[in-house]
Order: C-alpha cells, then structure tokens, then sequence
C-alpha cells in the first residue's frame, strides 16, 4: 500500500481518485487530505491625510480630494466682513466689553465620521471631515489598514488663514491659523447713555410657624406687582414665579399647588429704586 503525502514526488504515479471504494484503488489509502494553508495578505495601508490648498473666499468649504490611503485636505476660508461700529457715546453703568474668540471642534456624526466646527465673531461654518479612513488595499484574504483619528490641536488668528495636520497615522492633530476681519470704520458718536439708578434691597427671613395651605393667601412686605422687584427662597432655593407662586397683590402671593410645612425657612427679598 503507497502512503501519499507528496504530490510533488515524480515517482508517483498521478491518478484521480473519485471513489477510494473501486477495488482498482485498494493499494492507496487516503491518510490524510491534502493540507493547503490559507494564504493571508499583507495588511493594508493606513489612510493618510496631508494639507492641500488653504485659501480665503466668498464661502467656506472643506474638501477632501484623492483616493486611499493617500488623500488631500483642501481648506476655503471666508474673510470677515467690515465692521460699521462706531465710538460709544458717553454710559454710566456696568456694562464691559466682550472679546470674540474662535472656536472649532469635532461632533460625531454617529455613521463612522465627524463634524468639523468652526464659529467666529461673523458668524458660524461647518464642514464634512472624515475621520475614518477608507479600508486599506487589502492582500489576499487580509484585514483593512487601521482608522485614522484626526484630533484639534492649536487655533489661532493671524493675517494669513493656514491649516496643518501634525504625527503619523491614524493618530494625527490638525492645527488652524484663522484670519481676523479687517476693523470697521469709525461711525457716528452714539447719544450719552442713561444714568444708572440705585436701589434699596430689602430681606425678611421667615421661619414657618403654621403650615402656608397651597394656593391661599400670603402676605409679604409690599412690593410692585410684574416688575420683577420680589424674591422668595424656600430651604435656600429660589421659588420661580408663576411656577413655584403666583402673584395676587402688592402684598400677598400664593404657593401654587403646594403647602408650605412647618419649621420651613423662607426669604423674601425686595427691591425698591431708591428716592
């Protein structure tokens, strides 16, 4: 009986062998099946994003251009329009001015890519920015390349709008350098600004002796009604009107659809403009 375990030795003879039953086959015995290992490719790239074209224009826009895993960010960003504010007239208040900041950041869109978000003094632009990268070139049988991840890093003004993606993939930080708009010119002096008024606050601190029954009558230290000039606090908390009480008079109030318990702690605060 002839052991076959050697296809590639010429001295065997090379027979099909469809039924090992045929008594024209009873010297050969199948031991063991032809054994072909599964041939695994190698694995495919990683997707890599590098930095096109960044340039200013009427409309913001992100595009990615290329095939994987080698593909092109192209940035188009707006220029700010001129401003028309003009020099403040004279105010006496509280007021102080704010600075505009730029803001970007990345929102996943729940389907395997994210939201790049950009939001400046004029306004708000968004563009589509994948952050998984397409499968690599597979081998025979083998597993597509890793996803890039793209994270924010430094955002920045300057006079010329640029964007850059630092480290290899598929960990991999995009910094942006945004372009301020040009200052407005100077428009005309504002009217003077209205004096600021004083005001006398008044607090009354209250322990509850005898339950306060829902929706009744409560008297409180005289106060204009719709003016926004009276402040309960339960236990420390502040009650909000037309929710938590309502207002009947310019000295009572009602506890909406609750009752106040005894021993509770109320605060009642007034404020009246000062004659």
């Amino acid at each position: 009986m002839n052991e076959i375990n050697d296809l590639t030795n010429s001295n065997i003879e090379t027979r099909e062998i469809t039924d090992l039953t045929n008594s024209e086959y009873e010297n050969y015995s199948a031991t063991d099946l032809v054994n072909i290992p599964l041939i695994v490719g190698p694995q495919g790239s990683p997707n890599v994003l590098s930095i096109g074209e960044v340039k200013t224009g009427d409309k913001s826009e992100v595009k990615i251009r290329g095939n994987s895993p080698n593909q092109i960010l192209d940035f188009t960003l707006e220029k700010g329009d001129k401003g028309d504010a003009g020099e403040s007239g004279v105010y006496i208040g509280d007021t102080e001015p704010v600075d505009e900041t730029i803001k970007v950041w990345i929102q996943p869109d729940g389907q395997g890519s994210n939201i790049l978000k950009i939001r400046d003094s004029e306004g708000q632009f968004e563009g589509v920015l994948s952050i998984k990268g397409d499968q690599g070139k597979p081998g025979q049988d083998g597993s597509p390349g890793p996803a890039n991840t793209l994270t924010i890093g430094t955002v920045q003004s300057g006079d010329t709008p640029s964007a850059t993606i630092t480290g290899q993939a598929p960990n991999q930080v995009l910094n942006l350098v945004l372009e301020k708009g040009d200052t407005g010119p100077q428009g005309q002096q504002g009217p003077p600004g209205i004096p600021a008024k004083n005001y006398i606050i008044e607090t009354t601190n209250r322990t509850v002796e005898t339950e306060i029954t829902q929706n009744t009558n409560y008297q409180v230290p005289t106060y204009e009604v719709g003016t926004n000039s009276l402040e309960v606090y339960f236990e420390g908390s502040k009650l909000i009107k037309n929710v938590n009480y309502i207002e009947v008079d310019s000295t009572h109030i009602q506890f909406k659809d609750w009752d106040v318990p005894v021993d509770s702690n109320l605060e009642i605060i007034i404020i009246k403009e000062e004659e």
